[in-house]
């Protein structure tokens, strides 16, 4: 199983042995921002956030050896020059937009970017910290989710389930087993692909009925 690692650029300066770690095992790193005190917001000049947008890219490609091709925005704030800013710099995808359960293109005056979706519903931290719910729970909830797209798919194509992490919750000593009961189970299931995010967006963009069929 491999996934894709969101990573501000001040950690991976910190921590530059967590993203050897990271790509050693086959994942892949996006990029993050700087740090959450470095938020992409509407007051900002073109030219300051294009500068934190830069800063970040930059620092993680000298880090890792390897320049991000997805971004996740600090706390997933925008400007509306964000995408375009992205764009420019040679973004692939990005992932701010919870707003559907598979990628679509995004057209900016920079040029396209794929929106791969990363749910709300199915974070460890909406589950288990906003609702309070059990790591039962959390694992009911998955894998429900995953036999509906399962469904859906025989009929109208394939679907996208998104896992969004938080180390410092799901990685808990105590809520680690619910994780991997979590990828057991999904593991079990026929025609499941475990795809990093830049995997998908290939396979999104290069399609020939623009889906991941």
């Amino acid at each position: 199983v491999t996934g894709s690692f969101a990573v501000n650029s001040a950690v991976a300066e910190r921590y530059p042995s967590l993203l050897r770690d990271i790509i050693g095992d086959g994942h892949e790193v996006i990029a993050h921002g700087i740090d959450m005190d470095h938020l992409h917001h509407e007051a900002l000049s073109d030219q300051e956030e294009d500068d934190l947008i830069a800063t970040a890219l930059s620092s993680l490609e000298v880090v890792s050896g390897i320049r991000p091709k997805g971004w996740l925005s600090p706390a997933r704030l925008e400007s509306s020059r964000t995408p375009a800013l992205l764009a420019a710099r040679g973004i692939s995808y990005f992932c701010d937009f919870a707003n559907d359960e598979m990628p679509y293109a995004f057209r900016t005056k920079a040029g396209s970017l794929t929106a791969m979706p990363l749910s709300h519903e199915l974070s460890d931290r909406q589950i288990l910290i906003d609702n309070h719910h059990s790591e039962d729970e959390y694992v009911e909830q998955i894998i429900d989710q995953c036999d509906r797209l399962i469904s859906e798919s025989n009929t109208a194509g394939r679907r996208l389930l998104s896992l969004p992490l938080t180390p410092y919750i799901i990685g808990l000593p105590y809520r680690i087993a619910a994780l991997r009961r979590v990828l057991v189970s999904l593991l079990k299931r026929d025609g499941i692909w475990f795809a990093r995010g830049d995997s998908l967006c290939s396979a999104w963009t290069h399609s020939d009925s623009g889906g991941l069929l």
